[in-house]
């Protein structure tokens, strides 16, 4: 039973980073192993992405020459993030807002090197993985009640 929480734990994290680490703050899992899955399962969305997304653009981009795109709030909210943020901007709100896969996919269209996006997305994953764990166990905060 533990161990079919630790993989779910862990899967989520890798897509909808959130949802993973609300999950791992409920389970009785010490601190640091449920530390470790979110961090492990952040990374683990970065990097199987990442290099997903590289080959699936390849295909998509040869497919999808002529296709014209219908703007919402959405899409124009996520073309302000790319214009003003940045990768900067996108690495640091894909675990809270946007998911792993989105991001990266993002971080991808940018053109940025895999190298850069797997550093500030990695950076990002520790950090809000870090920040979250020590507000909810130092200070007795539960910051997923808040964001729910």
């Amino acid at each position: 039973m533990h161990l079919s929480k630790a993989i779910l734990i862990f899967l989520l994290s890798s897509t909808k980073f959130l949802f993973g680490v609300s999950m791992a703050l409920t389970t009785n899992f010490s601190i640091l192993f449920a530390l470790s899955l979110t961090i492990g399962g952040g990374v683990f969305g970065v990097v199987f992405y990442l290099f997903g997304f590289r080959l699936l653009a390849k295909f998509i981009e040869r497919e999808t020459r002529n296709i014209k795109v219908k703007f919402n709030g959405w899409r124009r909210f996520m073309i302000k993030l790319k214009q003003k943020g940045g990768l900067f901007g996108i690495a640091l709100l894909t675990p809270l807002i946007l998911s792993i896969p989105i991001g990266v996919a993002l971080s991808i269209s940018l053109g940025s090197t895999k190298r850069r996006i797997l550093i500030f997305h990695i950076t990002s994953v520790v950090f809000w993985s870090l920040l979250i764990f020590t507000v909810k166990y130092s200070l007795g905060f539960d910051v997923t009640e808040t964001l729910k």
